[in-house]
């Protein structure tokens, strides 16, 4: 019995060893209470980059409304010969979503459009956070005290 619960142990322990964490953190200029939904996305661009999108919801005496933040992850990057966004530590790499292209032409102008549809494919988990952190500033006669409002973004690696 103890064989298997160190066996078990063992292999539990062995699936965390290869996941890991980016965490990203940027200021928003908001009232938010809350975040509602978290999209990767990429560029249009053949840039390569990738990013999170968060939407974050604000609430006022009689409606609520919704502001959308991106945010860069470090290591997150678009990997265009594959169409997988690829989350990069320096040490290994995971594919956290796909990308499938869609070209349609106009009738009229004959004009090409590409659509990006990103899709998350389980190998990445993204969860996002307010906090509201005291911040002191010197001006120079005083120091002052003044709280902000941080979006903090979570991407962890499964696999």
């Amino acid at each position: 019995m103890k064989n298997l619960i160190l066996s078990t142990f063992l292999v539990i322990l062995s699936f965390n060893v290869h996941s890991f964490t980016v965490v990203s953190e940027k200021v928003v200029d908001t009232d938010a209470f809350q975040t509602s939904s978290i999209k990767f996305k990429v560029d249009k661009n053949n840039l390569g980059r990738a990013w999170v999108e968060v939407d974050l919801d604000t609430d006022d005496i009689d409606e609520i409304w919704t502001v959308t933040e991106k945010v860069k992850v470090e290591g997150l990057r678009y990997d265009q010969s594959a169409n997988k966004v690829v989350l990069s530590n320096g040490v290994e790499s995971v594919v956290c979503a796909d990308v499938k292209l869609k070209t349609s032409r106009n009738i009229f102008t004959r004009n090409v459009k590409t659509k990006y549809k990103v899709s998350a494919n389980g190998n990445c988990e993204v969860t996002a956070e307010l906090e509201e952190r005291e911040l002191v500033v010197d001006t120079g006669f005083d120091l002052q005290r003044k709280t902000i409002m941080v979006l903090k973004v979570l991407v962890n690696t499964l696999k």
